[in-house]
């Protein structure tokens, strides 16, 4: 299991930074003040060429991003629970082995490893 910082995370600051909870722990047991959480991520203006001119990211993108980002904790959860229950599923016999609910339980576990850090344990 990875130590990652427990969410609920949020985007703040116009949507440029991710931050736990207030009084949060940081994933590793130290928790902050009562009014302060962790930065999980920031979220930047960056620049990239594009056919060879320096463009931007757009606020909207940027936005989506961290929107994305805040959410991560709370999708690996889900992504969890449902995995959970459709191989629970299986086992009982109430859904095929081979169809394409056994195929999204697949993705669904390996997303669940590379959000937690380590390699598809199943194969």
């Amino acid at each position: 299991m990875a130590n990652n910082t427990p969410g609920p995370w949020e985007a703040t600051n116009s949507y440029t930074t991710i931050y736990g909870p207030l009084g949060g722990d940081s994933g590793d047991g130290c928790k902050t003040d009562y009014n302060d959480g962790w930065m999980v991520a920031e979220v930047q203006n960056y620049q990239s060429f594009v056919n060879g001119e320096l463009t931007e990211l757009g606020e909207g993108p940027r936005k989506a991003n961290a929107q994305l980002i805040a959410a991560a904790p709370e999708l690996l959860e889900a992504a969890k629970y449902m995995s959970e229950v459709a191989a629970s599923c299986i086992a009982k016999g109430q859904v095929e082995k081979d169809g394409e609910l056994c195929r999204s339980i697949d993705q669904a576990i390996e997303a669940i490893a590379k959000a937690e850090g380590r390699k598809d344990e199943s194969t």
